[in-house]
Formats: C-alpha cells, sequence, structure tokens
C-alpha cells in the first residue's frame, strides 16, 4: 500500500530508472483505471482532539478551490469524496501541503502499468519511490510514475506503476 501524503511527485529519484535497455523486460502493460478512480473532493481531518475523539479542523478541497479538483469534476467521473482523518497532523501549512497531494493524485485519471525487471545492482524499487519510466514501443519516455507494488522474484522484480499526469 502506499501512502499517498509521503510520495512527492516533484522529486524523481533518477537513480533509479525504468527503462528499455537496462532493466525493463518485454515492456509495460496498462492496466487502466481509467476515470473509476478519481476524486472531485478531497476532505482532509486534522489535529485530532484525543478527548473527544473528534478532529478539531478541516479542510476541503473542491472544484472551487483546487484545479486537480476542478478537472476531475469536468471530467466523465462520478462526483466522489476521499475522506481523510490525518490524526498525525497537527498545523494548517501541513495539512494543506499534505492535502494537495492527495488531491494532485487521486482526482487525475491515473493509469496504472504493470511490468518486470531484471534485477540491477544497486537499483532497489519500494512501494512509494517516484521514478523515470522510459519505454519508447509505449510512446513512453522519462515519464515520472510512482512505485504502487513490488513483488521480488529470483532474478526479476514485479512491479506495478502509477503514472502521474
Amino acid at each position: 500500500k502506499v501512502l499517498f501524503s509521503s510520495v512527492d511527485p516533484d522529486f524523481v529519484d533518477h537513480s533509479k530508472p525504468i527503462s528499455e535497455g537496462l532493466n525493463l523486460l518485454e515492456g509495460v502493460k496498462e492496466v487502466s483505471k481509467g476515470y473509476t478512480e478519481m476524486y472531485s473532493v478531497i476532505e482532509f481531518n486534522y489535529r485530532k482532539n484525543w478527548v473527544t475523539g473528534k478532529f478539531d479542523k478541516r479542510l476541503s478541497l473542491n472544484e472551487t478551490n483546487n484545479r486537480y479538483c476542478a478537472e476531475s469534476a469536468r471530467s466523465r467521473s462520478a462526483k466522489k469524496t476521499f475522506k481523510i482523518d490525518a490524526d498525525w497532523v497537527y498545523d494548517a501549512g501541513t495539512a494543506k501541503e499534505v492535502a494537495l497531494r492527495y488531491a494532485r493524485l487521486l482526482s487525475s485519471r491515473r493509469r496504472e502499468y504493470e511490468c518486470e525487471v531484471k534485477y540491477v545492482e544497486g537499483i532497489e524499487f519500494v512501494p512509494g519511490d517516484v521514478v523515470p519510466l522510459t519505454d519508447l514501443e509505449s510512446n513512453i519516455d522519462n515519464e515520472p510514475v510512482v512505485v504502487k507494488s513490488v513483488q521480488q522474484f529470483r532474478t526479476t522484480v514485479q512491479l506495478t506503476l502509477i503514472r502521474l499526469g
């Protein structure tokens, strides 16, 4: 499971490329989620009151105050709300930054890929890594992807990736 609050889509780790000619075996296969997993509202509850068990603060991102939510609201997807209870966040600045990451990742049409890579010494993939993907046959050139899952085998690794943007 990827903890999206720890994913920074603006930081691509170029020391861990997935690329034909280096480690990519037989290209990538798109497993599109289409518009089924898009959210137009992100409700972010924070500053938990441990006495009452409720959250004292809520940040709501929607089509009127967030461009990613607005794009999702205009798409063919159903209007859906993603709720986050962040009992680890207490200040408004952190709440806004984390909620914006969720909006960017969850309010866009996500494309998932599956691929198999061979082990290359020094390159180890873990869920949450943002890495560049190059598969020219699929018309993907140095695109950032989030590693969603990793299955290790003896000489290869099976990856599920989420394309950003």
